[in-house]
């Protein structure tokens, strides 16, 4: 299940496709002696909350799925979940980091991070490695990955003994918030945090470099839909993200994902779409450990620990991943992994 509003829709559908055809060619999954291959429906959506949740009843009770895998947001993901949850079919978000989308689920489950262990590790870095001298903090309140990461910073950074020099928070980018953004830029703090929607972030930043901000900015995955290494108001930023090409040098099982992906499509691989692989491994691991109902796969899911994913070690504590996320650095057109010994 895919969000076709979005530009992680594509990425998602290829690694799923890469995935099932991979393990269909090898035979399909061996459970009691017996190959099962996988049938794979892709189901679109829109960004419509109420479109994921009408999906999921047509490949539930329509189609009858044994698993879904998606959506990617959290808001559309909540929906799917919710049916799914009654149902009792196991559902992997891939991408969704909303805490939302399992509360109170025993068949639903989260590959990403969450919002609240973004806004956690991105205080740890300011305090202990970036030691900024001024730091700003503007987050939409409407938003709720932009307050969880907001918030979340704020308690951490503050527990850490950090000081904030500004916290604003916004509903609207209006005429009154481009004034505040205004007024900020001129104090010239030297960072500033924007976990905001794709979209909000990119106006906002712009908006605070053409009012005079010369100091650097901290970002949120919201920030990967724009691309932003492409974006020059971005540049020498940090943000948090879930997985990067450059993981392949010492992960043998990227490696094997980022030459195969590019091999089947001609373009490189997203962290979309190595979450997504990740998701359909899980889902093969335990079906491969239960052998029994729906019940008990989506116990085994709930179980795993250390499973070795293409993004990483996947443990999840019942419902979701245990897991602090990666750094990105984005300098002269480009992002690289960024750590605390930089």
């Amino acid at each position: 299940m895919y969000n076709t509003d979005t530009p992680g829709a594509l990425p998602s559908v290829q690694a799923a496709r890469l995935y099932v055809d991979n393990l269909n060619t090898k035979g399909g999954l061996k459970v009691d002696k017996k190959a099962i291959r996988y049938r794979l429906i892709e189901s679109e959506v829109s960004s419509n909350p109420s479109s994921a949740m009408l999906a999921a009843r047509e490949l539930i009770y329509e189609l009858h799925v044994d698993a879904i895998i998606g959506p990617n947001q959290s808001l559309l993901a909540a929906e799917a979940a919710a049916v799914a949850e009654v149902a009792n079919i196991p559902l992997i978000s891939q991408g969704s980091t909303n805490p939302i989308v399992t509360q109170n689920k025993k068949f639903v489950f989260q590959i990403a991070f969450n919002d609240q262990e973004q806004g956690v590790a991105l205080a740890k870095a300011a305090h202990r490695v970036i030691k900024p001298e001024k730091l700003v903090i503007i987050y939409g309140l409407s938003d709720p990955a932009s307050r969880a990461v907001g918030e979340s910073f704020i308690n951490k950074f503050q527990e850490l003994g950090g000081q904030l020099h500004k916290v604003l928070t916004y509903s609207l980018i209006n005429e009154k918030l481009e004034k505040q953004l205004a007024s900020i830029a001129q104090d010239q703090p030297d960072w500033i945090l924007l976990p905001n929607r794709y979209d909000e972030s990119l106006q906002q930043a712009k908006l605070l470099r053409a009012s005079g901000f010369n100091g650097l900015f901290l970002g949120s995955d919201n920030w990967s839909i724009i691309d932003s290494p492409k974006q020059p108001v971005l540049d020498g930023s940090i943000m948090t993200h879930h997985w990067h090409p450059q993981l392949i040098q010492v992960e043998v099982s990227s490696a094997r994902f980022f030459s195969d992906y590019i091999a089947r499509f001609e373009e490189p691989p997203t962290s979309m779409s190595a979450l997504t692989y990740d998701a359909f491994d899980v889902l093969t691991y335990s079906l491969k450990q239960c052998k029994g109902s729906k019940s008990e796969l989506a116990k085994q899911i709930s179980t795993l620990s250390g499973f070795p994913g293409i993004t990483g070690q996947i443990s999840l504590n019942g419902k979701e991943r245990v897991r602090e996320p990666i750094f990105l650095k984005i300098r002269a057109g480009e992002s690289y992994l960024w750590t605390s010994q930089e």
